[in-house]
């Protein structure tokens, strides 16, 4: 009986075992580190969710999906990446990482509280934001010190940029769009009008003006039009609202902008009568859209000759 018993409890004490090796097996070996499949589930899961707070879900998730068709190889490079970091000493202190937090809820206008919400919305913990947010620092800093320098910008780089790209270095001189402006006071809760911000921008992306509800909800100048601005001179737009309308394509939605107190919502229907803007305007704006097109590439190609000299096994997908 006390054999069959020992047997017994060896057998479970074995499924559970290989359970748990099944859970956090191996995947990848990078120098003396190690990627487990708990590790790639765990990354997958927190890249995601930082890219759609960051960038907006619809933009977060299209890149995401760029990222997640590698993921093990992307974890490889960020491995080498942090090994790289680490060997130039770099270090983001806790007060720089509260710092760029600070100025991130000053960018979008939301206190300490709304900011948890919106984390909390995109899937993340504070905690977790943190050490995303102290990452891509400690990135930023690398790419300056290492990357940066290894660049090389001509003139005539800028301007092949800048007669390639021309529609990107013009304004208009009038827009029209719909915009719902919705606040607070004018609902029962927090939750009822991030309710109608979600029904008013699923409307606006599904191609819908639902005219009536900003109506009766938005306090935005063009309320009582539905929203809809007309055919407005550019030049009488706030510099803000402005520029949310030039980062927008016609008929491109954006996503709920939230200030203390209520959410934005913009859909671009049309701009016209547009005006390129002189190079030597907009130089620094084509050398910064410029480095930004190559810097990610040439960090890359870096850490691809890194990997030729480190040891890397793959082990499964």
């Amino acid at each position: 009986m006390k054999k069959t018993f020992l047997f017994t409890l060896l057998c479970c004490l074995f499924t559970l075992s290989a359970t748990a090796m099944t859970i956090d097996r191996i995947v990848a070996k990078v120098g003396s580190e190690v990627i487990t499949l708990s590790d790639l589930k765990q990354e997958g899961a927190e890249r995601k969710a930082y890219l759609i707070h960051t960038q907006g879900p619809q933009k977060g998730a299209e890149a995401f999906a760029r990222f997640s068709k590698n993921l093990l190889d992307e974890l490889v490079l960020e491995k080498i990446l942090e090994s790289e970091i680490s060997k130039n000493s770099i270090e983001i202190s806790d007060a720089q990482v509260e710092q760029e937090l600070q100025a991130q809820r000053n960018r979008k206008q939301l206190d300490e509280k709304a900011f948890g919400e919106a984390l909390s919305r995109s899937g993340l913990t504070l905690a977790e934001y943190k050490k995303r947010l102290r990452l891509d620092l400690e990135k930023q800093m690398f790419i300056q010190k290492k990357i940066a320098p290894l660049i090389n910008v001509s003139e005539y780089d800028l301007q092949q940029e800048y007669q390639k790209n021309i529609l990107n270095y013009q304004t208009y001189r009038k827009l029209r769009f719909i915009e719902a402006f919705l606040t607070i006071d004018t609902f029962p809760d927090q939750q009822k009008m991030l309710e109608t911000a979600n029904n008013i921008q699923a409307a606006l992306k599904a191609g819908q003006t639902p005219a009536q509800l900003i109506k009766k909800h938005s306090s935005g100048a063009f309320a009582q039009n539905g929203g809809d601005s007309g055919l407005v001179e550019s030049s009488s737009l706030r510099p803000e609202v402005l520029s949310i309308l030039d980062s927008l394509k016609n008929g491109e939605t954006s996503e709920q902008l939230t200030f203390p107190g209520g959410i934005l919502v913009f859909k671009l229907i049309s701009k016209a009568e547009p005006q390129p803007l002189p190079f030597n305007q907009v130089v620094n704006q084509v050398r910064m859209r410029y480095f930004e097109s190559i810097v990610d590439s040439e960090l890359k190609k870096y850490l691809l000759s890194v990997k030729d000299k480190t040891y890397v096994e793959i082990l499964s997908r």
